[in-house]
């Protein structure tokens, strides 16, 4: 109720506003002032009534909470929330959606998921400020994508009176895979006269974009220009390579060198791609030839020259030490005993010496030996050596020893009961070889020889003496067999030569005599031990016989002795001999004159 005033023309009312601080549905509300007078006397005319507009100035805001989200792929989803400012009559509801953006785009469905189920929102009517958050799934591949970007809008359902204060945020998705590279080999071979060595390079994991990494070449005893061509590169891989490829060129000479070494090099500065195997060796290796010769391939010395000196020489053109190593090797002859065993290195230089020699020690002995022989070698442990004619000599070692063989007696004398004889031959000097020897026996001629297989058993035997280093004296007997028969003999005799086919040996006694004695007898009696005769009668006949068997002649002396008869006045005196024959007569008589006297 108003009181207008005596005198006045107007009066006001003041009619409180509310604020609330709740935004309404509706935004502009009204309501009507009604004039009445509280008095009859008064008539109310003219603008009886009024409307009041209320405009609703409180503002709810809804927005993404963070202008940019940052998450790991393998994180497995990130947390987006929506923020509401501000108390509202009705309730607000929305979704998050994802918009195209340009750069590196993440692919809903292969990098992330976002539907209705994790995408939408509500606020309830009433209550303060608040958020609502959605996890949103991240999708963790192996596939290298580098750093991947989508944007999720807030919208809002139909007619809703609400203020979008920020309508869209950023995430970042990192990538967590690494892709691998490496070279296929830590070490490589190649022949300088190649040309090219390939190179290749491989690549692990999935790639979504080109890789690049730098390939270089480092020297290490091979230069870049003499050897090789210095390379730096790059290698591209394509998302469907796994390996890529670049060759070095290497660089042919015609100088004979060591082996040489020079180092390739991987590196990359993508931050997702890591060099698992970054450095390789490439060793090239020398295809040229140095010729080493030797002056002779055969040689021939006695034992007694002392040493004998090989030479040798190296042809070509070499820019490194090329060792020549001259060894022994024994084939018949042993080493340190006939020859002194050698390994020595001779080292031929670039700028030094072109050829050399060696002295071998020739060991001379007092051993009868065969020649002997032994092998140089050559060796070299550079494998651009070659050797031309022959990588060996043979050195003959000719013997100069003498031994001296031969039968210890020049003359043997065996009865015949013996019925065996020992022969011995003797060698003297030290042996390094086999000394073969041939006993013979023979008839020598003349009357009284002994004959084989009769008087004793034939004799044709070997024998060698066997080596012996350390002995200097070598005995060896044969037994002859002799035949003990009964027949009268005179001495017989048989030869037994001894013979070598050795031609170092000296013979000192070749032959020896054998003279068998016999040992048998015959007996002689006169036929009548008693003869009468009458003095007139003239002569007397006296018969001797022989009995036992005789291969010779017996001799029977004849005499006759005087007994009460008187030789030369009684009968003539006599002394006669008889000789009994083996192929005569074996009986013998003498007639003895009787004097007749008166």
């Amino acid at each position: 109720e108003t009181f207008i005033r005596a005198r006045e023309d107007e009066a006001c009312v003041s009619i409180p506003i509310r604020d609330n601080q709740v935004q309404s549905s509706v935004r502009r509300k009204s309501f009507d002032v009604v004039l009445r007078g509280a008095n009859p006397l008064i008539r109310v005319g003219g603008q009886t009534s009024a409307t009041v507009t209320i405009t609703d100035d409180d503002v709810v805001t809804v927005g993404v909470a963070e202008p940019g989200y940052s998450v790991e792929e393998g994180a497995g989803s990130v947390t987006v929330c929506v923020t509401k400012t501000g108390e509202a009559s009705f309730g607000i509801t929305g979704r998050l959606t994802s918009v195209e953006s340009a750069g590196d785009l993440a692919t809903a469905s292969l990098d992330y998921t976002l539907n209705d189920v994790n995408s939408s929102f509500i606020f309830p009517a009433g209550g303060a400020s608040r958020s609502d958050c959605m996890e949103i799934p991240i999708l963790d591949d192996s596939l290298v994508e580098g750093t991947e970007v989508f944007q999720v809008q807030v919208s809002l359902d139909e007619n809703q009176p609400v203020v979008i204060d920020r309508t869209s945020t950023t995430i970042t998705i990192a990538d967590n895979d690494v892709a691998l590279v490496g070279f296929q080999e830590s070490e490589y071979s190649i022949g300088e006269e190649d040309g090219s060595l390939r190179v290749c390079v491989d690549l692990e994991g999935r790639i979504e974009r080109d890789i690049t990494v730098d390939l270089a070449t480092r020297p290490m005893d091979a230069e870049a220009g003499m050897d090789y061509v210095a390379l730096s590169t790059q290698l591209v891989f394509q998302p469907s390579e796994t390996s890529v490829c670049a060759d070095v060129s290497i660089i042919s000479d015609e100088v004979v060198e060591d082996m040489e070494s020079f180092q390739l090099l991987l590196n990359t500065t993508h931050s997702q791609v890591t060099v698992s195997a970054g450095q390789a060796v490439v060793r090239v290796v020398d295809d040229d030839s140095i010729a080493v010769r030797l002056e002779q391939s055969v040689y021939s010395v006695t034992e007694d020259v002392n040493f004998i000196q090989l030479c040798l020489s190296v042809l070509g053109d070499f820019s490194v030490d090329v060792p020549v190593t001259v060894s022994t090797e024994e084939v018949t002859a042993e080493g340190d005993e006939d020859y002194l065993d050698l390994s020595r290195t001779l080292l031929f230089s670039p700028t030094g010496q072109q050829s050399g020699c060696v002295d071998i020690e020739i060991r001379d002995d007092d051993i009868l030996e065969d020649s002997e022989t032994f092998d140089v070698l050559l060796s070299s442990p550079n494998p651009a050596v070659r050797y031309i004619t022959n990588q060996s000599a043979r050195i003959y070692i000719t013997d100069n020893d003498r031994v001296t063989l031969g039968l210890r007696q020049s003359e043997y004398i065996v009865g015949e009961e013996m019925r065996v004889v020992e022969v011995c031959v003797d060698l003297q000097g030290r042996l390094g070889r086999v000394v073969p020897i041939m006993l013979e026996s023979s008839d020598p001629g003349g009357v009284a020889i002994a004959r084989s297989n009769t008087d004793y058993e034939e004799l044709s035997t070997a024998f060698e003496f066997q080596p012996s280093r350390t002995a200097t004296s070598h005995s060896h007997c044969f037994n002859v067999s002799i035949r003990d028969d009964d027949i009268l003999e005179d001495t017989e005799s048989f030869t037994i030569s001894l013979s070598t086919s050795i031609e170092a040996a000296d013979i000192s006694v070749a032959t020896a005599q054998v003279d068998i004695v016999d040992n048998d007898a015959v007996s002689v009696s006169l036929e009548t031990a008693e003869i009468g005769i009458s003095e007139g009668a003239g002569f007397v006949t006296v018969c001797a016989r022989l009995t036992g068997a005789a291969e010779r002649d017996v001799s029977l002396d004849l005499t006759t002795q005087p007994g009460t008869a008187q030789g030369d006045e009684d009968y003539l005196d006599l002394s006669r001999t008889l000789l009994f024959s083996p192929t005569g007569q074996q009986s013998g008589c003498v007639d003895i004159e009787i004097r007749d006297d008166d």
